[in-house]
């Protein structure tokens, strides 16, 4: 029934598919996150995918779409930023027709990367058992938010940096490289194991738009930092926050993201700042500790040819 396809923005029901992805994201990120996400899996499924976006289905003879999955790819992993399925048995054998496709075709690849499935995932089906049942492994991560209505004074601003996409940023991919040596959460990601990668990574992020802060020592060699985007209107999302090991306990973290949090508010005119992070990181502590509270617990999935 269902054939596996890479499209390029035919699918005859991208208006309901887009409908449904931004609905199952504005029941987490509130509304605001609806209108940011109609508009744009609106204009990836109908126009085409760019910027190293690809845009996966299992379709119909009709040409409807059962399931989608909007992949980035990188120089190091492919990862899924939709994976979506209708309701009911059928999207469920559609994703599944989805998902073997997708790892047949990486791991038949020139250079297969690992796959990664570390977003909302939307729609009806059991995606824990389809995503399992291909060979993805599973791991947990916890959602969390905190207001940006009070935001204590810094003591002093005069060793925080804030580095460019011109600057050299391989000290910087060092120090989270050091910082993220002990975290579950590296598992996910490959920027937080090789500096060669998070250097890549973190330049590719601020042409994107999002601010990096370091703190440095009287060598001005970054001790510690962190990074957020805008994801949707009124939202920041914070994306690394690290301290070298050698640095801990001294009130780094705490500086870098009170000044992360000033900017969330005034730059992003934000009003709540949200993270991810693995169930079980000692660093949850450190969160609740900093005004963030739970928000929800989602699987996070992992899979290499």
């Amino acid at each position: 029934m269902w054939s596996f396809n890479k499209t390029a923005g035919q699918l005859s029901n991208y208006e309901a598919i887009a409908r449904d992805v931004a609905q199952g994201y504005s029941a987490i990120f509130g509304g605001e996150a609806f209108k940011t996400m109609l508009q744009a899996v609106t204009t990836i499924l109908r126009v085409g995918p760019r910027n190293g976006q690809s845009v996966y289905a299992a379709v119909d003879e009709h040409g409807r779409a059962g399931a989608v999955a909007i992949l980035t790819d990188t120089e190091d992993v492919r990862e899924f930023s939709v994976l979506h399925a209708a309701p009911g048995f059928a999207g469920q054998q559609a994703a599944e027709t989805l998902i073997h496709g997708l790892t047949q075709e990486t791991q038949g690849g020139f250079a297969p990367h690992p796959m990664v499935a570390d977003t909302l995932l939307t729609g009806d089906v059991p995606w824990d058992a389809i995503l399992t049942k291909a060979g993805f492994s599973m791991t947990r991560r916890i959602r969390m938010r905190a207001p940006l209505s009070t935001i204590p004074n810094l003591p002093s601003d005069m060793d925080i940096y804030t580095p460019t996409a011109a600057d050299d940023l391989r000290p910087v991919a060092q120090c989270m490289v050091e910082s993220y040596a002990e975290s579950p959460d590296r598992v996910l990601h490959p920027e937080m194991r090789d500096v060669a990668v998070a250097e890549r990574y973190l330049r590719r992020l601020l042409l994107n738009g999002a601010t990096l802060i370091t703190l440095c020592d009287e060598k001005l060699n970054p001790v510690s930092g962190g990074l957020i985007e805008m994801t949707f209107p009124g939202n920041a999302f914070l994306l690394y926050l690290f301290t070298r090991p050698d640095q801990r306990r001294k009130g780094f973290a705490d500086r870098v993201l009170i000044r992360l949090k000033r900017i969330a508010a005034v730059r992003y005119v934000a009003n709540r700042m949200w993270l991810c992070v693995s169930a079980g990181n000692p660093a949850l502590e450190f969160y609740h500790h900093s005004m963030f509270e739970f928000s929800g617990e989602q699987p996070a999935f992992y899979w290499s040819p």
